[in-house]
């Protein structure tokens, strides 16, 4: 199927799994084999150097199925072809949402961290937001950016369903995002995506109060010893969640058999993520007290890759 897409320079179709796929004329990084999927992309290789088997979920599906269910449906649909799996998890992305806190680049030298590298983001010749740490490290890094002006950008309109009645349209919506690949959650000790889900919270904590951190600037040469600012106290505070209450028997079935676009298998989900994980800092389970003028949206973690071994 390679070979013909090759030929004809475009995709190929071809039945994975009982669900309809597209061979890709072309591979994917270190895969020879790119097949696609409305709610995934699926890499094949034969090499020993690297897993046989890398999938990366839709962000659509991710958000709108709820990542747990993400990992069984990947399961479900790989084991259906290829006997039992061993997935591993080879990048996470964890971030949260907030109302009520700008940054602008000139606050870069106010943000503590392990990584030196800082890189600005403009949007019409407007900041956008600040990365610190290098994706090309393969460990640690982080973006601060108006996540309002991204989902205008890509057509992700489906973030204003997430962030529900919280959301206010006059305001921005600051994005605090954390990588973290596969290096670091082997030191931290967790591989699978059960593993590496259960670990959410500690790794919060800790990228939030020992790896960055947002500081006040006062007379102190020791930055380390400036006081914590507000907004960064909120963002400590926030709790990574994965799960939302569903239908997971009517969810299992339009994902294995469905063949539609992920929009169609999250319409459902997304309205209960809105009712069970939009909330205020002032309703947070754990009772803590808001910071002042600043409100949570949402706050989540991603696996946005899997291998199989």
């Amino acid at each position: 199927l390679r070979r013909i897409a090759d030929e004809q320079e475009g995709p190929v179709n071809l039945v994975l799994g009982g669900l309809e796929m597209r061979m890709q004329p072309r591979k994917w990084g270190l895969y020879r084999y790119c097949v696609d999927h409305p709610y995934a992309r699926f890499g094949f290789s034969p090499k020993q150097k690297v897993p046989a088997i890398r999938v990366q979920p839709r962000a659509e599906f991710l958000h709108g199925a709820g990542v747990e269910e993400v990992v069984d449906w990947a399961r479900w649909l790989l084991e259906s072809e290829c006997g039992t799996v061993h997935l591993q998890v080879a990048r996470i992305d964890l971030f949260a949402d907030f109302q009520g806190w700008n940054i602008s680049g000139d606050q870069r030298h106010e943000f503590l961290c392990r990584a030196d590298a800082r890189n600005l983001f403009e949007n019409a010749q407007e900041f956008n937001g600040l990365k610190i740490g290098k994706r090309e490290s393969g460990t640690i890094s982080v973006r601060l950016y108006d996540k309002t002006v991204e989902s205008a950008k890509t057509g992700t309109a489906y973030w204003k369903e997430l962030w529900g009645e919280a959301y206010d349209p006059a305001l921005p919506v600051l994005r605090v995002e954390f990588e973290l690949h596969r290096e670091v959650l082997r030191q931290f000790g967790v591989s699978t995506p059960e593993e590496v889900l259960g670990a959410t919270g500690s790794m919060w904590h800790y990228l939030t109060h020992e790896w960055l951190t947002h500081r006040i600037p006062t007379d102190e040469e020791t930055r380390s010893r400036w006081p914590l600012s507000e907004p960064w106290q909120g963002v400590q505070r926030a709790r990574i969640a994965g799960r939302c209450p569903r239908d997971r028997t009517r969810l299992r079935r339009q994902a294995r058999w469905g063949s539609g676009q992920p929009h169609a298998l999250s319409r459902r989900p997304v309205g209960e993520l809105r009712r069970t994980h939009q909330f205020r800092v002032a309703h947070r389970l754990d009772s803590e007290p808001a910071t002042r003028g600043q409100s949570v949206l949402a706050d989540y973690g991603t696996l946005d890759d899997l291998a199989h071994r």
